[in-house]
């Protein structure tokens, strides 16, 4: 069907909470149940919580110039 980007953002207070991870896999979630074919965001490289979390869930990681990476994940 096609693909959607995601961008997701935890106020300081609420992280370490999972907020991000269920959050993120709530999207995955929705993304399959519509037949996409992948969703994709891009996340702070300094980021690390938030790229353990697409990890976990599955994502391909991509750095690419200027301290970001490019996160995808296939659902198809």
């Amino acid at each position: 069907m096609g693909s959607a980007e995601f961008a997701v953002l935890v106020e300081d207070k609420y992280h370490g909470k999972g907020l991000g991870y269920r959050l993120l896999d709530l999207l995955v979630g929705f993304g399959q149940h519509k037949g996409l074919e992948r969703i994709c965001g891009e996340v702070l490289t300094e980021n690390q919580k938030m790229l353990t979390v697409c990890r976990r869930l599955g994502f391909t990681t991509k750095m690419v110039p200027g301290g970001i990476t490019q996160v995808t994940l296939k659902l198809k």
